[in-house]
């Protein structure tokens, strides 16, 4: 969106509560110095699963890309971006890699898991999962966890061969009318307590270290909203790395699900 001139530079001097961000979060590669973009809330990719029926817990793509363990209870996500970096990452390549021979491992391995996948969907794995419908999902960490809280049985699971770290931000569009009412509104969106009243509600990881800090330990101890560490230095951000690449990951895509 900033290469296609689509977003407003941010004032900082007129967002105040930008001190209650954690510090690692103010200089991103996507954006560096934060000119276009604040974070809202982050999180990962990974295994939402059924611990009665899975027995062990998951921890590793392979279940999900390379397994018949689990045939026809799977789901994957339906955006091609993410699940084809999550191949890319269980093949031990970057996330971020530009090299057409990755891609097309990723795509073999995809089209040789299909058999085993009941559905790409569209952002409800969480309630397949809830429901019995799969065993594993494939999902962004916060929506796990919002069913953690209804049903003690589902749980969230990081594979150990990292994954995608997802960021949330608040933007302000070009030419926006009202940019003045844009840099107020952000500005209340990073207060504390309103950052832990959005936090608790949606149950994603907030940035917000002041937020955090209101938060009761269920949720400041989640390892499904908070992974450890040393699973975060796994994961990446994901990049967009001009059209060509775009061009080949929805190529690779269009023939996965064709096949």
């Amino acid at each position: 969106m900033v290469k296609a001139g689509m977003l407003e530079r941010i004032n900082q001097d007129k967002i105040l509560n930008l001190e209650n961000i954690d510090k690692k979060f103010l200089n991103p590669t996507f954006d560096p110095n934060r000119d276009y973009s604040i974070p809202y809330m982050w999180g990962t990719i990974g295994i939402g699963y059924d611990k009665k029926r899975a027995g062990n817990p998951p921890n590793s793509w392979s279940y999900m890309y390379e397994s018949d363990t689990y045939s026809g209870n799977i789901s994957l996500l339906s955006e091609a971006t993410d699940v084809i970096a999550c191949a890319l990452k269980y093949l031990g390549y970057s996330a971020n890699t530009r090299n057409p021979r990755e891609y097309s491992e990723a795509e073999e391995l995809l089209i040789n898991q299909k058999k085993h996948i009941k559905v790409f969907a569209e952002d409800n794995g969480q309630d397949l999962l809830a429901s019995g419908d799969v065993i594993l999902a494939q999902e962004y960490n916060g929506d796990i966890a919002q069913v953690m809280l209804e049903d003690d049985n589902i749980s969230y699971i990081v594979p150990k061969e990292g994954s995608i770290i997802w960021e949330d931000c608040l933007c302000i569009p070009k030419d926006a009318p009202h940019k003045e009412n844009a840099h107020k509104f952000i500005d209340f969106i990073l207060r504390a307590d309103i950052g832990a009243e959005l936090a608790d509600y949606i149950q994603y990881a907030t940035p917000n270290r002041a937020a955090k800090d209101l938060m009761d330990d269920e949720y400041k101890s989640n390892p499904a909203i908070f992974p450890p560490d040393e699973t975060v230095k796994l994961c990446e951000n994901m990049l967009y790395q001009g059209e060509e690449v775009s061009r080949m990951i929805q190529d690779t895509w269009t023939r996965i699900l064709a096949s």
